[in-house]
Formats: C-alpha cells, sequence, structure tokens
C-alpha cells in the first residue's frame, strides 16, 4: 500500500524528494537494490532529503559489497550534515571492512569524543580492540545513576532475560566474519 501511494505522487511529479526518499526506502526493504539507489538518488538532490538518502544509499552499497562507493557516500552525507551520526557509523564501518583500520580508529576516536554515547562507535571501538569488554559495558547507560548494563549476577530475572536476547542479537550478526552490535547489524539488514 505504501509503495502504491509513493507511486501515485510520483505520477504527479516524477522529481518529489518525499515521494522519491519513501519510494526508495520500500524499494530496499523489497531487495530491489538499483531501484532503490535511483530513487534515493533523485531525492538526494533535496537539501531537505540529501543526508538521510544518502545514508540509506550507503547501507544499500554496503549490502551490495561495494564498499568503496559506501564509504564515499557516507563522506557525502557527512559533508551534507557533519552531526549525523548514522553518516558518521557508516563511513566508520565501511573503513574497517575495507581495511583501512588505522582511519578508522582516527575516525573512532574522534566519534567517541563528539558522540560520548554512541554506543554503535563504542561497539566499533570494542571489536577493534580498543576498549576491553569491561569498559564497553560500563559505557552503556541511561540517562539515572542506576540505568547501566549491570553484571549478571546483578540482574533481575527481567533484566537477564533483556540482556540475553541483546546479546544473542550481537553476536548473531557479522560481516566478512567479525561480529557486528545490532545496531550496526540494522545498518546493514533492514529491520522490518
Amino acid at each position: 500500500e505504501a509503495l502504491a501511494l509513493a507511486e501515485k505522487a510520483l505520477a504527479v511529479n516524477a522529481y518529489d524528494p518525499a515521494a522519491n526518499y519513501r519510494a526508495g526506502r520500500i524499494a530496499a526493504v523489497k531487495g530491489d537494490g538499483m531501484k532503490a539507489l535511483e530513487r534515493l538518488g533523485l531525492a538526494a538532490y533535496s537539501p531537505e532529503f540529501r543526508t538521510a538518502a544518502l545514508c540509506e544509499m550507503a547501507k544499500i552499497e554496503l549490502r551490495l559489497g561495494d564498499v568503496a562507493e559506501a564509504l564515499r557516500l557516507s563522506k557525502k552525507a557527512s559533508e551534507s550534515c557533519a552531526t549525523s551520526i548514522e553518516a558518521f557509523v557508516l563511513r566508520t564501518l565501511a573503513l574497517r571492512i575495507c581495511g583501512k583500520s588505522e582511519k578508522a580508529r582516527e575516525e573512532i576516536a574522534h566519534g567517541l569524543a563528539v558522540w560520548p554515547l554512541a554506543h554503535q562507535l563504542r561497539c566499533e571501538a570494542y571489536f577493534d580492540g580498543q576498549i576491553d569488554k569491561a569498559e564497553f559495558r560500563e559505557g552503556i547507560r541511561g540517562e539515572f545513576p542506576h540505568d547501566r548494563m549491570r553484571p549478571p549476577e546483578e540482574r533481575d530475572e527481567n533484566q537477564k532475560k533483556c540482556a540475553d536476547h541483546s546479546h544473542e542479537r550481537i553476536l548473531s550478526h557479522s560481516v566478512r566474519g567479525r561480529v557486528l552490535d545490532s545496531a550496526t547489524a540494522n545498518v546493514l539488514n533492514y529491520s522490518r
């Protein structure tokens, strides 16, 4: 139904950025990467959709295996909006996947200085060996002092279930043999 509405809007104005963005996202979820790239490319001409469209295009390119293009698109998205955490995480992920680990480390360090609560970056730092598991877990906090990731022996039954489920999701995703956190994996696998 959403695709039909987007196509109806595009029949009236083929260059409508909002309709192209939505049609591109729908095509990506359906697995039609080329149509998604075409629609999102048209949406990227609009300043209001540029960063979001470029990030979506970078995700598609990562899924298709074109890491160099994903890196280029994520850089363009960061240029479009310097405060986009999503673009920054995509760029860091693409750098790490294509083997530029020293540059990825620099990006992670810079990103954590700017966004200390960006858990995707903390997870990338953990997988890269910059921080250990205890330091990674200690950084996962809420806004209140008691909101933190507790060690298993301190958790009540509901917290244990949530932590086990999260841990399973974290360990179930990988790109080229590297484990990803669930947030980064969702970047690559459009969760519905």
